[in-house]
């Protein structure tokens, strides 16, 4: 799925459409794996909750050409992570 493809998905107040495609399901399954399944933001409190999601920093209404990056550059010039893994509280 295209950059423009997901913005018309956005228009058309759809985004279930990409979040059901087989690219984001397959990117969505490597995250969590190499995250192991734990959610980094209750990860960086100290605590362990599985990860059943993966968050888009950069919110896909916002960035849908950041759809399928796992990493991006930020102001700065520095790498950052796009894709994070988080339990259904954080998600929420």
């Amino acid at each position: 799925m295209t950059a423009d493809e997901i913005r018309q998905l956005i228009r058309e107040k759809n985004t279930a459409a990409f979040y059901n495609d087989r690219k984001w399901r397959a990117l969505q399954a490597k995250v969590l794996h190499e995250q192991h399944y734990e959610c980094q933001y209750c990860k960086q409190a100290g605590k362990y909750t599985r990860a059943k999601y993966v968050h888009h920093v950069n919110h896909l209404k916002d960035h849908p050409e950041l759809a399928y990056q796992e990493w991006y550059i930020d102001e700065h010039g520095n790498r950052q992570r796009n894709l994070v893994s988080c339990c259904f509280d954080c998600h929420d």
